[in-house]
């Protein structure tokens, strides 16, 4: 038998980190994890998970965020900062949804709130190692065969819950795209092949400098494919997680433009309906371009099956009280949604929080939240009523279209940033 013949070779055992300072969860964990045939280490601190990370390949990280020393939220910064390619789920009792949501932005692929049922802990874990072997699967089909219709993929820029990002070029225009390809399990059924060509039809027909265009879409085999505009640069999220945030001047620049793309859109009767800051992106020359039109909507009927009960998919602090209820999305719900990007630019929180998915939605059901000038009184009371109007609880109460809206931000901008608006939207957007 050849050293490469490995019919007798056992199966790989998917390799789990728990780091917890307390050693009953530790053990509980272990125990839960290994009788279903995970190989599960163990970590008492924040510094010994770094540890363990830098000498031992890990799939998945259990962490805990409320730990004396290294608490989990900054253990978590750097794994990301040092690029260990492991998905990290985070877990607390004493964590509030904000922690959640930051981790989440940051990257973590779950957030479980102790106490948390073994069986819902299988769960989540049995859920990152799919994705993980469905990323794989992919990039390995993709590597081997390189080309998806027309287009030859030439790297990979990022994964996601929902789709994997490649740089392609476009055979014939030699035009280097963003390709996304939706997850496989995303697109099992005949009803999401429907809508997804029908979705992507009115997606593509938008043509507007601040949103990204879509060029192409398409289905070769088990892969959906959007071909779309390619945008050097970051989402508006990178920024917001940044140690020194930009001025608000320079996020109220952002907005506007993301008021023209909204407008362009609206005018043809497209509703974004996911708002949120990694769905604004800023190239490295200053453009501001809104991404994922129509995705939301696509996505809706895939998502709603393979989300558990209580499990957070996505950042439920951008829904307008009327998505809560059932009722159709409008324009009115976009305006709320821009309403809590606002408040979060101006004060670096966001205005309905909670320890509880369920918190949060009353919250947002019954227009719970504190103004913003009262956290940042800086902000001035023009923008402060601006955001005011946006978050009204009756869309009827809102801004009557994002064009004037557009123009309320614009007056809420100091006349002396008024000339310099493309400097300074690339000072601290385009590096």
């Amino acid at each position: 038998m050849s050293a490469r013949d490995s019919s007798n070779t056992a199966p790989v055992r998917p390799k789990i980190l728990v780091v917890d300072d307390e050693p009953f969860i530790r053990s509980s964990v272990r125990d839960a994890l290994g009788d279903v045939g995970y190989e599960v280490c163990e970590a008492s601190s924040g510094e010994e998970c770094l540890e363990i990370l830098a000498s031992k390949k890990m799939d998945v990280v259990l962490l805990d965020i409320m730990m004396p020393g290294l608490n989990g939220m900054e253990a978590f910064k750097r794994i990301c900062k040092e690029r260990y390619r492991v998905d990290v789920v985070m877990i607390s009792g004493h964590g509030t949804i904000e922690t959640a949501v930051e981790a989440i932005k940051y990257g973590a692929f779950d957030f479980l709130e102790k106490p948390f049922s073994l069986e819902k802990l299988k769960n989540v874990v049995k859920a990152v190692l799919k994705r993980q072997h469905d990323e794989r699967s992919l990039d390995d089909a993709n590597e081997n065969k390189r080309t998806i219709g027309k287009y030859r993929i030439t790297g990979k820029i990022a994964a996601g819950g929902t789709a994997t990002v490649y740089r392609a070029v476009q055979a014939g225009l030699d035009r280097t795209v963003a390709l996304k390809i939706l997850h496989p399990h995303l697109t099992e059924t005949d009803e999401f092949h429907e809508r997804f060509f029908r979705e992507a039809k009115i997606t593509a027909s938008l043509s507007h400098p601040n949103i990204v265009q879509l060029f192409d879409y398409g289905r070769e085999e088990k892969c959906h494919y959007l071909a779309m505009e390619l945008v050097e640069g970051w989402s508006l999220d990178h920024f917001l997680a940044a140690e020194k945030p930009a001025p608000l001047a320079a996020g109220l620049f952002v907005m506007v433009d993301i008021c023209r793309a909204l407008a362009h859109a609206h005018g043809r009767g497209i509703i974004h309906r996911d708002l949120k800051p990694q769905n604004i992106l800023v190239s490295r020359d200053g453009a501001v371009k809104l991404a994922d039109f129509g995705l939301a909507r696509l996505l809706d009927g895939s998502m709603q099956k393979l989300t558990a009960p209580n499990h957070i998919a996505g950042t439920p602090q951008f829904i307008s009280p009327e998505q809560i209820r059932g009722e159709k999305a409008g324009a009115a719900s976009d305006i709320f949604s821009l309403g809590t990007l606002l408040y979060l630019l101006a004060t670096a929180r966001l205005p309905f929080a909670g320890t509880n998915v369920a918190e949060i939605v009353h919250r947002i059901s019954v227009g719970s939240y504190e103004r913003a000038i009262q956290l940042s009184p800086s902000i001035g009371e023009r923008l402060d009523r601006v955001i005011t109007a946006c978050l009204q609880h009756d869309p009827k109460g809102r801004y009557r279209s994002v064009d004037e809206l557009r123009k309320s931000l614009s007056e809420c901008i100091d006349e002396k940033h008024g000339a310099n608006r493309d400097a300074l939207v690339r000072k601290y957007f385009g590096s």
